[in-house]
């Protein structure tokens, strides 16, 4: 396990190059392509005074590739750094959770649509997704109590 944090005694750019000599060599995702340095360790800050959110890296850099769940961390690191600087809040996870709402409704209703006419009408009538929603649980509810009359 590495060491992140800065010590006492050292500057910031011998922070940043122990942080590289413990990763140097290191394909932690395979190597990509023939130029593939491998991994990189990279310092992230946010200067208040100057407005920018600065990105530092122990040497030059062509290319970064990352999978996607580390992407999507390292643009979490950044919006949490702008709104340092600006204080707007962009919510990514709840961009995420919407996402992943519309996608399962959706699923969901393509799954329904062939068995249930109403369900298909308010589809194809381009209905926001809380009013698919709603005719779902109508239907869903309507088949309980057509399965289980003493409800």
């Amino acid at each position: 396990m590495t060491d992140d944090a800065k010590r006492p005694d050292e500057t910031f750019s011998e922070w940043l190059a122990r942080g590289q000599a413990e990763v140097a060599g290191q394909y932690p995702n395979g190597k990509l392509t023939a130029d593939d340095k491998g991994a990189l360790k990279i310092a992230i800050a946010s200067d208040k005074n100057l407005g920018t959110v600065v990105m530092v890296f122990p040497e030059p850099v062509a290319w970064i590739g990352l999978p996607p769940l580390e992407t999507r961390e390292l643009a979490k690191l950044l919006l949490e750094h702008a709104k340092n600087i600006d204080g707007e809040d962009w919510q990514v996870q709840r961009m995420e959770d919407d996402h992943r709402i519309q996608t399962a409704a959706t699923t969901l209703a393509d799954l329904l649509l062939e068995r249930l006419p109403d369900l298909a009408e308010v589809v194809a009538e381009g209905a926001p997704i809380e009013e698919i929603l709603s005719t779902i649980l109508r239907l869903v509810d309507e088949a309980i109590r057509d399965e289980d009359p003493a409800k």
